[in-house]
């Protein structure tokens, strides 16, 4: 079950996410200096799941980043991508995450190549980090707002 479009969670960055973030600005993955992640995205994959091509939204700033839980996994990464059979992937480049890796994607990986996961072997988990430019993080605040006041959007 899925949030409407419309429903912001409007909540803080869990501790266990926070500290996460903290040790990858320690290890230099976040730059000095580069304002850290503000939000994420968690994705469960059990066997057999996998996640079509997709290019990060440009509401978001770059660099994205995608920390792999749990096992290691192949992702295909290209402006392109074929799928040959259903849940099987191919691009122009393939890579293995490894358990515990980092995937930084910015400039060119982030804004124009699609990245897709096959089919998982093993259960696994993704976070993504991202930032949210200002514009929309305001955007966003706003329709927060009016949702409150009762202003805001049509009610399914």
């Amino acid at each position: 079950v899925g949030l409407r479009p419309e429903v912001a969670m409007g909540m803080k960055m869990p501790p266990c996410l926070v500290r996460l973030i903290q040790g990858m600005s320690e290890t230099g993955v976040v730059p000095f200096g580069r304002l850290p992640p503000d939000c994420a995205t968690i994705d469960f994959f059990d066997v057999g799941d996998c996640a079509p091509g997709v290019v990060d939204h440009h509401d978001f700033e770059r660099p994205v980043y995608t920390v792999s839980m749990l096992s290691s996994q192949r992702i295909c990464i290209g402006q392109t991508v074929r799928t040959p059979t259903a849940g099987d992937f191919g691009a122009d480049f393939t890579m293995l995450l490894p358990r515990r890796s980092i995937l930084t994607r910015e400039k060119h990986s982030a804004d124009l190549v699609k990245l897709a996961i096959p089919g998982v072997q093993e259960q696994r988990v993704s976070v993504t980090f991202r930032r949210m430019r200002p514009r929309f993080a305001l955007e966003q605040q706003d329709a927060q707002r009016q949702r409150n006041e009762g202003g805001g959007g049509h009610h399914a």
